[in-house]
């Protein structure tokens, strides 16, 4: 097991970073959380550069961004950094019936999903040790906007709430397993590429999810 000396998280002020980084610092691990204003890694390369010089570890929770993640492994050529954790999607393998492994077909149907694969081959020219996380459907915490968030919502307004595809099944988990699981995988010896999906393992209907609610 390695100490986590100092950690910088990209997306540490959106609904799993702000978790994340407060567990991070109750454990004692040193994190540098700047916002969007603070450090914007499409117009701030220079300052990503500045910024990584005092950290050895790298935590990705932002929204796919093809200048911001270049600009992000051009820094990470010229720093310390000893390990990134690169936060990705299940939808990189696309639509299935069964639960995904991440030894998986990668199939990305999406747009978000086909972006998020591109930043996983980009971080991997960078030659740093590289932690991939393929997360599913991650629910709870007041930022988030998903779709349990906002039926919980309408449950408690007494409002109507129109969807389709509530036969569509998703892999639902919650942003504190999400926390426990990067945690771990940051205490980990760093490797030169590693894969893990973080979810339940168990599909649920989006109509399902709403009666169980």
């Amino acid at each position: 097991m390695v100490r986590m000396s100092q950690t910088l998280v990209l997306g540490g002020n959106g609904f799993i970073g702000e978790p994340l980084v407060k567990a991070l610092r109750e454990a004692g691990t040193n994190v540098t959380a700047p916002t969007q204003a603070e450090l914007d890694i499409e117009t701030e390369p220079q300052k990503i550069v500045e910024i990584l010089e005092n950290h050895d570890t790298l935590v990705i929770l932002t929204q796919p961004s093809e200048k911001g993640i270049i600009n992000v492994v051009s820094a990470l050529a010229l720093s310390k950094v000893q390990h990134v954790l690169y936060a990705s999607t299940v939808l990189v393998y696309g639509s299935s019936k069964e639960p995904q492994s991440e030894n998986a077909p990668l199939a990305p149907a999406s747009e978000y999903g086909r972006k998020k694969y591109g930043e996983e081959v980009a971080l991997r020219h960078s030659l740093v040790p590289l932690t991939i996380v393929r997360l599913g459907n991650v629910y709870g915490g007041p930022k988030n906007r998903g779709i349990v968030q906002k039926a919980i919502e309408a449950l408690y307004k007494n409002q109507l709430l129109q969807t389709s595809g509530e036969d569509q099944v998703r892999d639902f988990v919650h942003v504190d397993d999400v926390v426990v699981a990067i945690i771990a995988l940051l205490k980990l010896p760093p490797n030169r590429s590693r894969v893990v999906n973080i979810m339940t393992g168990t599909g649920t209907s989006i109509g399902n999810m709403f009666k169980m609610l």
